[in-house]
């Protein structure tokens, strides 16, 4: 905006203030010096309107994207493209890392007891839990159905753990109500650093596969490291 006018054009209605191009000539006395400048403003308050919406519409097909609808976190696709990046720093840096993979427990009973209402409900309270849990710069994504995944960046195996265990007890304490049901329930869940030696980043995530199955062993409700 050059000068500040008030926006009176009926085709970007919802705009306060007028937008305008701008177009300076210098004007030249007879003897050839430039005494004056002529401005002249031309309103373009419905162009500026046309892509502002151009843009809010581009940002939410960018959130679409790359996020899950049920959750708000990140989709699958998304969440793999930062692992991807994550491993290659790490292996390239030496920083640490570390991948968290948890699930909830007996999620197929839930949804054959209490219908798929209360399942989507579970799922979107644990990503809830997940989320207050989680730092500004921990990845989090719904790797698909009821597994989830979180990427720390900077956290070792133990700083891990202790995430992983206050996010396990807050949803073992926070039940789930929908239409007079009320049900309790749980995640296991499975830690692992990403180690140098790693030939690539699918060894990695089949550890933290291998520690959530070990924490299903040993009776679910549990978290594992490898």
């Amino acid at each position: 905006m050059v000068f500040e006018f008030k926006n009176f054009s009926p085709v970007s209605q919802g705009l306060l203030k007028m937008y305008q191009n701008m177009v300076i000539t210098p004007l030249k006395s007879p003897t050839g010096d430039v005494t004056h400048f002529a401005i002249m403003l031309q309103d373009v308050s419905d162009v500026a309107k046309s892509k502002m919406h151009l843009k809010r519409s581009n940002e939410k097909l960018t959130e679409i994207g790359r996020t899950d609808g049920l959750t708000g976190l990140f989709n699958r696709a998304f969440w793999e493209a930062n692992f991807v990046d994550e491993f290659h720093m790490v292996q390239t840096t030496g920083q640490v890392s570390s991948l968290v993979m948890f699930d909830i427990d007996r999620f197929k009973r839930v949804n054959d007891t209490y219908g798929h209402a209360l399942g989507d409900k579970v799922i979107r309270e644990t990503a809830k839990q997940l989320m207050k849990a989680a730092r500004g710069t921990d990845v989090c994504g719904r790797y698909g159905g009821e597994e989830f995944a979180v990427l720390l960046s900077g956290t070792t195996a133990d700083q891990a753990m202790y995430f992983a265990e206050r996010l396990r007890k807050k949803i073992e304490q926070t039940p789930v109500v929908l239409d007079g049901n009320e049900l309790n329930y749980t995640i296991s869940l499975g830690i692992t650093e990403c180690r140098t030696d790693d030939a690539n980043h699918l060894q990695w995530l089949m550890r933290a596969d291998k520690a959530l199955y070990q924490s299903k062993e040993r009776g679910r409700n549990k978290t594992s490291v490898i």
